[in-house]
């Protein structure tokens, strides 16, 4: 295996990193983004508690509301950047959809047996990846 010469940029040499952070995405050596999509799932879970409890199940805000609160404030931190890294794994997508399904049952006030299914129709959202696919075609 030959040594390679280290790239470098107006005579600096650039050193090599296992992650870079660009714009708030975490760029991996892999580009699988585990954990970007890791840190944005734990972000948006630190911005649900710090609301408190307007989107709680006995919350008095309209669902109308509450659902508001989840487009306007939730959901960007999960979806930021995903024309990039919208090929991740499906265990990372997944991760997403889990959350949204629990911020949407906690917004519905739905029991634990309901479906997901149900519970997208009664509020009018679809699943995480049908939203990626509509920002893809905007941009």
């Amino acid at each position: 295996m030959p040594i390679l010469n280290p790239i470098q940029i107006f005579g600096q040499p650039v050193p090599f990193v296992p992650e870079y952070n660009y714009l708030v995405l975490i760029l991996d050596a892999k580009l699988n983004f585990d954990s970007h999509i890791q840190i944005a799932v734990t972000k948006a879970k630190a911005t649900s508690y710090s609301l408190g409890r307007l989107p709680a199940r006995k919350s008095t805000l309209a669902i109308k509301h509450k659902l508001l609160l989840y487009k306007a404030v939730l959901r960007p931190f999960l979806l930021y950047g995903s024309p990039i890294w919208g090929t991740t794994s499906i265990k990372n997508l997944r991760k997403l959809q889990v959350f949204q399904n629990q911020q949407l049952a906690r917004i519905d006030d739905s029991p634990w047996y309901d479906r997901r299914k149900l519970i997208h129709k009664d509020l009018k959202i679809g699943p995480v990846l049908d939203f990626m696919k509509i920002i893809k075609k905007i941009l």
